[in-house]
């Protein structure tokens, strides 16, 4: 939804808005050393669409794969 919100309404590019909500968020929280960004070492929950439109919303809570 953040995303959709920044792509539509911001008009920001899909990597902005990604960048804006993965490692920039993590930098100002002070997380970046767990989360923020997929590398070895990190906590991550990685979802990938095979779409170029932020139209569905999805929820996952405690989602192993």
């Amino acid at each position: 939804m953040i995303m959709s919100f920044s792509c539509i309404d911001l008009r920001m590019s899909m990597n902005e808005a990604l960048v804006a909500s993965t490692i920039n968020s993590a930098f100002a929280l002070n997380i970046h050393d767990q989360r923020g960004s997929v590398e070895v070492g990190k906590c991550a929950d990685l979802l990938i669409l095979d779409s170029n439109k932020y139209l569905v919303y999805i929820i996952l809570k405690n989602c192993f794969i």
